[in-house]
């Protein structure tokens, strides 16, 4: 999918200007998140960065692939917004190292991050001089009210985390069972009939940019 022509690489060089800085980046932040998901010294601060790596690379792979499908957005910008959906989470998990009281209860763990994870994020991205169309893109302020088809990156974002089937392990850690999949846009008034047939047109490219980040 990165690669659409199938054109042989074979520098470094070739294969940046093939892939593109803004994918490349999106590649390199999955490759960081799913070590920082396997590196942590506490069972269940990895148990909760895999999960959450798992479901960043899963919504990624939608937004390559939906933007891509609808022309919504730059696929390669939708990869990286993708990637970035919970990085203020994966950022404080990362840091619980340094309060061993907190790591061990978790649940209390859990309610610290829902309450500072989107403040985090915004300072994370802003220090990485993110581009203004990703912040727009990532606003949860916005909200998104199932706006058929997608016009947008932020449209592109929320949709491909409405229909990624993984769900966010804090979620689970806080209580909450929202639908996933389908049944979630389906909530926001889309029509399946409209929308099953694009995640069945996206599904391939959308796994094959599964198998590229999971190497």
């Amino acid at each position: 999918a990165l690669n659409p022509y199938g054109a042989q690489i074979d520098s470094i060089g070739v294969a940046v200007r093939r892939i593109g800085f803004t994918a490349l980046r999106g590649l390199a932040f999955a490759v960081a998140s799913e070590q920082l998901a396997g590196d942590h010294r506490s069972p269940n601060m990895r148990t909760l960065g895999y999960g959450l790596w798992i479901r960043s690379v899963d919504v990624a792979s939608w937004c390559f692939a939906l933007a891509r499908r609808t022309r919504a957005a730059n696929p390669d910008t939708a990869l990286l917004a993708g990637m970035m959906t919970h990085i203020g989470q994966f950022l404080l998990i990362a840091r619980a190292s340094e309060y061993p009281a907190m790591e061990r209860n978790i649940d209390r763990f859990g309610r610290f991050v829902e309450g500072l994870h989107d403040r985090v994020g915004l300072a994370v991205l802003e220090v990485f001089d993110v581009p203004e169309t990703i912040l727009d893109g990532l606003d949860a302020g916005q909200g998104y009210t199932g706006t058929w088809p997608p016009d947008s990156l932020h449209s592109i974002v929320h949709l491909a985390s409405l229909v990624s089937e993984h769900p966010n392990p804090f979620d689970g850690l806080l209580g909450r069972h929202p639908p996933r999949g389908p049944a979630a846009a389906a909530e926001l008034g889309m029509d399946p009939g409209e929308l099953l047939p694009l995640l069945a047109d996206s599904h391939e490219e959308r796994q094959q940019i599964l198998d590229a980040v999971r190497g």
